[in-house]
């Protein structure tokens, strides 16, 4: 920045200091803050620091660290937003939550989002005696968006689903669809975009029993991740762009991901792969099948429990066109104990599990 830019069309929110008007000089002290004196349309603008709240946004605006202005990639490491502070409340503790609105586009660009324990979502379903069930669904640690029209380019998701405890990232999920992000659409509004753009985005060590990274419900079309990158990609020497196994990004039969340009941290397993029952939950985060290429995860006798090193491991998530084959009915178990299910297969095709 130089120091000449006009930024009388920008409300601003600085980490220091006592709660001013919104201006660069004397700018709101919160995000939320910030959020609640704009009106549709505005740009909010974060300035570089750390920010321990969980920001709700119920109108369409722009919220963004300075990347909007400066678009240098400094700006998404030095602008943070903590949704794991003191006195969270746990059904509202996503990092930013995204409220139904038909007005206009709402975006989020330019942070690192952490450390968000996720959004109790509400939602309803016919029983099998045609009666209306109503109950929660944990979701969406960085990032829970529902009914609303959202760009969210240029972030950090870090360690989202995580509980973090006086400063320890303790390994239990707490979230169960999309620990990165979770976005949601009825399909009840009149108006919505026709590709959702979630590109340019940086996932790692987000944890949920089904879409560690990501998970979309609702989405009939196109949801463009390009050059974004992931705990784990595959790549293949006759296509020109990987993709990602549903492990990680997980959506509905009629959502169709775009992976161009996307990299990962950990290059994906795609072959057969012999394993103790134990090694089981890891083994799944590297994995990648597909109809072509179907692969077997073939388990020795041995058995895989629910607690490890303070590791929730049930329910596993399966992977698309990934089998697993136990070595008899006696020799491999896997024990949940009481903890539920022991699978997870949502929206999940090709996957067959023998003994």
């Amino acid at each position: 920045l130089t120091g000449d830019e006009d930024f009388s069309y920008i409300i601003f929110v600085g980490p220091d200091g006592e709660t001013g008007d919104g201006s660069f000089d004397n700018p709101f002290t919160s995000v939320q803050e910030g959020i609640d004196n704009a009106s549709p349309g505005d740009t909010v603008v974060i300035k570089t620091g750390y920010y321990g709240e969980n920001v709700v946004i119920e109108s369409p605006v722009t919220l963004s660290s300075y990347y909007v202005i400066d678009p240098y990639y400094g700006h998404l490491d030095s602008t943070i937003i903590d949704g794991n502070p003191a006195g969270v409340d746990s059904s509202m503790g996503s990092v930013i939550a995204i409220l139904p609105n038909d007005d206009g586009l709402t975006t989020v660009m330019g942070f690192t989002l952490q450390d968000g324990i996720g959004w109790s979502h509400v939602y309803t379903f016919t029983g099998p005696d045609g009666e209306e069930i109503t109950d929660t669904l944990q979701t969406g640690g960085g990032v829970y968006a529902y009914n609303a029209d959202v760009r969210i380019t240029h972030n950090n998701f870090f360690f989202n689903g995580i509980p973090n405890e006086q400063g320890f990232r303790v390994r239990r999920r707490n979230i169960q669809e999309g620990g990165g992000m979770y976005i949601r659409d009825d399909d009840e509004r009149d108006v919505r975009q026709d590709t959702l753009d979630l590109s340019w985005n940086n996932f790692d060590g987000n944890y949920s029993a089904s879409g560690r990274s990501l998970v979309v419900s609702g989405w009939n079309g196109h949801v463009n991740l390009s050059n974004s990158n992931f705990d784990v990609f595959a790549q293949f020497e006759d296509r020109e762009d990987g993709v990602v196994s549903n492990y990680w990004v997980n959506g509905d039969s009629t959502t169709i991901f775009s992976f161009a340009g996307c990299t990962g941290t950990h290059p994906a397993v795609r072959q057969d792969i012999t394993i103790y029952p134990d090694e089981l939950a890891d083994t799944l985060a590297f994995v990648y099948g597909d109809s072509v290429s179907p692969i077997t995860i073939n388990l020795l006798s041995g058995t895989l429990r629910q607690n490890r090193d303070e590791d929730r491991i049930f329910p596993l998530q399966m992977v698309n066109h990934v089998s697993i084959k136990g070595a008899g009915r006696e020799e491999t178990i896997l024990d949940a104990d009481t903890t539920g299910r022991v699978l997870v297969l949502n929206n999940t095709r090709g996957v067959f599990v023998d003994s």
